[in-house]
């Protein structure tokens, strides 16, 4: 469960402006956990009658075992962070956020290996499920209604399996690669964590190796204000998320390419007069501050790169 900070008597910040409470860290863990108890009481169930055999009481055992130290270990980590929070109550920058000094932009980072991996799973079963099935079903041996039929649907099936897959699994890591295939990793570099509302800044971006032929590049600057609500009851219950462009702010950048010796400095300015402006977080509520640099390539490539900045209300603010 997460507060509101101000609950917790949320002091002004250290420039003497009151910025938005942004929620406290979610307390983790507890659905393991209970997963956990229902799983011991399951164990001493089986426990007391001889029937069930060893290997689906070893089972139990183990994936009891693992949601309890799991879920602990989790509710110990959320529980020090939320206490980190209430501590730095105005520095919300240190704890709603893993913020770096130099971030890699998302597309065109590896990003986590389990997604493809599935994938790659999924496509070896279903085709290997496909090759097992298919001298059965369109056997000759097999009345050709029931040859048609199942073969139909045996195409079906297997065709809208690997487009799930794709979909799903496979299709957002393949165009990282491929991005990351021409451009490199690129990343933005702040002057410092956090970007103080109502100043101005330069931040860098560092490409990995040089990209010559980039013959346009843009730098859009956005405030968002996300808002999720929850519409309807029962089985027409739903959740709608809105998402509202308060600022934007679109540059060219003179460059001569993106070179890997010299980075490429982008003046940013924040010169809002509403302390709300500033990065802040609730529940089914927030603003956020992005970067989107977006490039194209003498071949018609696109270069598009979004980056979540660190913006908000500190001692070096002056509304």
């Amino acid at each position: 469960m997460a507060e509101p900070a101000f609950i917790f008597g949320r002091a002004e910040s250290p420039g003497g402006i009151q910025p938005p409470p942004t929620r406290l860290p979610f307390v983790q863990g507890i659905v393991l956990l209970l997963l956990a108890l229902v799983g011991g009481y399951q164990l001493l169930g089986l426990w007391t009658t001889t029937l069930e055999p060893v290997s689906l009481q070893g089972a139990l055992l183990v994936g009891t075992l693992v949601c309890g130290v799991w879920g602990a270990v989790r509710m110990r980590r959320s529980l020090r962070l939320r206490a980190f929070a209430k501590e730095h109550r105005t520095e919300p920058w240190l704890w709603d956020h893993p913020w770096t000094q130099e971030t890699v932009a998302p597309q065109l980072a590896t990003g986590p290996l389990l997604r493809p991996i599935l994938g790659g799973l999924a496509i070896v079963g279903l085709l290997g499920a496909f090759g097992y099935l298919a001298p059965e079903v369109l056997g000759p041996g097999t009345p050709e209604k029931q040859r048609l039929g199942g073969g139909f649907m045996l195409l079906a099936l297997t065709t809208s399996g690997l487009y799930v897959t794709w979909r799903f699994l496979l299709r957002a890591f393949y165009r990282r690669w491929k991005a990351r295939r021409v451009f490199g990793r690129v990343s933005l570099r702040l002057p410092q964590v956090p970007l103080s509302l109502g100043s101005r800044d330069t931040v860098e971006l560092l490409p990995e190796h040089d990209v010559p032929s980039l013959h346009s590049l843009t730098a859009t600057l956005r405030r968002i204000h996300q808002v999720t609500r929850t519409k309807g009851t029962g089985k027409s219950e739903r959740r709608i998320t809105t998402r509202t462009l308060q600022h934007e702010h679109t540059q060219e950048l003179d460059f001569e390419g993106l070179r890997a010796d010299r980075p490429l400095k982008i003046p940013l300015t924040f010169l809002i007069t509403d302390a709300r402006s500033s990065t802040w977080r609730q529940l089914g509520e927030e603003v956020s501050w992005e970067l989107e640099v977006l490039g194209f390539t003498e071949q018609g490539k696109r270069l598009a790169m979004n980056f979540r900045l660190p913006v908000y209300v500190t001692a070096a603010t002056r509304l």
